[in-house]
């Protein structure tokens, strides 16, 4: 159905519509969000109906709950609500805004925009990073005359973000997923992952330093000003969610007291903070009840058991077809060598467009001018040699 309502309909107008208008309507609104949301629908359909097929003895509040995987629930949640309030008081532009008035260069340029995304996916994950960060790149390249470099820079941005995976716990939302399910530290990721770090970084780096020296005017992004008492709070209760994740008091386990900290002082200061992405919570739950149930399923987990003899290519080659997040989630229970898995995992993040989420997402969000269709070809294409030339650096890791 093609989309017939460019507006909002109001009350007023919605008396006036006829039945027919009436119903048209409301199928175009459940068709739009089929459209938008269908992994997230397709999950919980699937999660729901497996739920037949566990033993009855399973069948319990125990299962479900252990399924539900509370922590990473709430710590998700809490990072999300704490990430948009800094989100609502432009803290991301406004730093970079005032990084970027420094250069001189279009390589400089191209290292900022590139590097500073990367930067603070560390530490918002890189879905948000990529979400906060593109736009603001496409507005800068604009500004400064350089529309025909933004498919070069918004690929490697992509690249750079999607790495935080391999070096931080929160780089992606699965990492905190796996900070609970495998039991390990923070510092696991880097411990393990640092050659797929390595590898990558120092890619993007070569593509960004081989671009001529091309001189251009600072860009001016005008003056803006943070709140203090707003930036300094939130700021505050990002570190508490982020220390949350880490579990370091355990009875009651930490993300408990957190979670109602910033939930009520958020309520007080911003309550457009909580205008969050709920279906991207709705979808890990849904993912960790059919990955409970699955595994409930003899049948299915003594296939997931074999299978995982050879997880490195298992999990990177799952990746691909089921998406990422579904893969770890599925997979991670029946890993046999927490290093390979998390190898494995750094590299699949990397590939076709259904590895990740962020990779649709990038694809929607690339404005539709000229450089549309030169950005999806090189985009594709990068993504599969990038998989290529980590993959092969993480299986000389493992076997070397």
């Amino acid at each position: 159905m093609k989309n017939t309502f460019d507006f909002t309909v109001t009350r007023d107008i919605w008396k006036e519509m006829s039945s027919m208008e009436r119903w048209q309507y409301v199928c175009y609104l459940i068709l739009r969000f089929v459209k938008k949301y269908y992994l997230m629908l397709i999950f919980a359909v699937a999660a729901i109906v497996t739920c037949f097929f566990i033993p009855q003895s399973e069948q319990t509040w125990s299962h479900y709950y252990k399924a539900f995987n509370p922590k990473t629930i709430v710590c998700l949640f809490i990072l999300m609500v704490t990430i948009r309030a800094l989100k609502n008081i432009k803290f991301f532009k406004i730093i970079s805004a005032a990084i970027l008035k420094k250069v001189h260069s279009l390589r400089a340029l191209e290292l900022i925009l590139v590097f500073m995304p990367a930067l603070f996916a560390l530490f918002t994950t890189h879905d948000v990073a990529l979400i906060t960060f593109i736009p603001f790149t496409i507005v800068m390249m604009d500004m400064a005359g350089m529309q025909k470099r933004l498919p070069k820079v918004i690929i490697l941005e992509v690249l750079a973000c999607t790495l935080a995976g391999t070096v931080s716990p929160i780089g992606t939302l699965q990492n905190i997923y796996l900070l609970d399910v495998l039991k390990i530290s923070g510092i696991a990721f880097l411990k393990n992952s640092w050659p797929i770090a390595v590898a990558g970084y120092g890619s993007i780096l070569i593509a960004c330093l081989i671009e001529k020296k091309v001189e251009i005017m600072p860009v001016d992004t005008g003056k803006r000003k943070l709140p203090k008492a707003k930036t300094a709070i939130y700021i505050i209760l990002f570190a508490l969610s982020v220390i949350s994740i880490f579990d370091f008091v355990k009875m009651p386990r930490l993300y408990w007291i957190v979670g109602p900290i910033v939930v009520v002082t958020i309520l007080i200061l911003d309550r457009n903070a909580f205008k969050i992405k709920y279906p991207i919570l709705v979808l890990f739950l849904s993912m960790f009840i059919l990955g409970a149930n699955l595994q409930s399923i003899s049948v299915i987990s003594e296939f997931l058991q074999k299978i995982m003899n050879w997880e490195y290519f298992v999990v990177i080659g799952s990746s691909q077809v089921l998406n990422n997040t579904t893969a770890i989630v599925l997979l991670a229970p029946f890993t046999k060598n927490i290093r390979v898995f998390l190898l494995a995992s750094a590299v699949a993040k990397f590939g076709t467009p259904l590895a990740t989420t962020a990779n649709q997402m990038v694809l929607s969000i690339y404005p539709g001018n000229e450089t549309k269709k030169t950005f999806v070809i090189w985009y594709l294409v990068t993504e599969i040699v990038f998989l290529a030339l980590l993959m092969g650096v993480g299986a000389m890791a493992i076997y070397l």
